[in-house]
């Protein structure tokens, strides 16, 4: 009885949801559900959202009917910063990969107010997966490197995405 959920769990949760699913991770280490990262404690978990419990060519998860963004790749933790001076903002406070995804769908979570789509580069009133990702990252990069410039520090963070560049709308801007 704890706050955890299993692999087999939540797979078992997803696949009982007919159609196309789209799913998005937010947590260190996130990307080891897609096989993204050199996370071995999570091989069961990449396992059980695998064709057959058997790894893919690219390790990537195999269902057609996913879509996956997570926040970090499986080796990696996912940044927050509080009350820091970033992204345009006096007093940045969250994670700057959740501020690049809510942006990028048209939310500013800072304002809480909806904005223009950002990741919507083609201006379609569509936002892809691939838009989305490529958006977050960049988000990602800006917060993170400012932080490690104001600080000395260095470190990344790298979203992960299965499938790479899709063009499946996961928003309407």
């Amino acid at each position: 009885a704890g706050s955890m959920l299993s692999a087999s769990e939540l797979r078992s949760l997803l696949d009982g949801i007919p159609g196309t699913k789209v799913v998005i991770l937010e947590s260190c280490y996130s990307g080891s559900v897609i096989g993204k990262g050199e996370d071995t404690f999570a091989q069961g978990f990449v396992d059980e959202f695998t064709a057959g419990g058997a790894m893919s060519k690219s390790g990537e998860l195999a269902g057609s009917n996913y879509y996956v963004m997570c926040s970090t790749v499986g080796s990696a933790e996912s940044w927050n910063f509080y009350n820091y001076k970033m992204l345009g903002k006096k007093k940045f406070t969250g994670s700057v990969f959740t501020y690049g995804l809510a942006k990028g769908a048209g939310w500013d979570i800072v304002s809480d107010k909806g904005v223009t789509a950002a990741a919507d580069t083609n201006k379609d009133k569509l936002v892809t997966l691939a838009e989305l990702s490529l958006y977050s990252q960049n988000i990602v990069n800006q917060g993170i490197q400012t932080y490690c410039a104001n600080e000395g520090r260095y470190f990344t963070q790298r979203i992960a995405v299965y499938p790479a560049n899709s063009a499946y709308p996961v928003f309407k801007g």
